[in-house]
């Protein structure tokens, strides 16, 4: 038997419930908005989330980010706590995992 946890994550992830609805165990954004830095991507994933690729700063070091943004009812996007940093040195590393995935999937969708 399913617990109402797993009963409301399944509802959220079927339906996508408003903010009042959503189960304490889903992501919630951040409720400050902070520089978005540099903006080079926002990739919209669905209507309520956005996939926003900047170079941001933060304490003096400058670092890619990849982070979801969710669409709150005024239209305003807000950072979420999902999300992944990249520091300069690591670039290169993730450049060609991104490149070797494309063409993993390539050759999948070739079969």
């Amino acid at each position: 038997m399913k617990s109402k946890v797993h009963e409301a994550l399944a509802q959220y992830a079927a339906r996508g419930p408003s903010a009042s609805q959503r189960p304490a165990s889903v992501s919630r954004p951040v409720t400050s908005q902070p520089d978005p830095g540099v903006v080079l991507l926002d990739l919209e994933r669905n209507k309520a989330e956005v996939l926003r690729i900047s170079v941001a700063t933060y304490s003096g070091s400058r670092f890619v980010q990849a982070r979801a943004w969710q669409r709150v009812p005024t239209g305003e996007l807000l950072p979420t706590p999902r999300g992944v940093t990249f520091r300069r040195h690591e670039l290169d590393q993730v450049r060609e995992a991104l490149d070797r995935a494309a063409a993993v999937l390539a050759e999948g969708d070739a079969a």
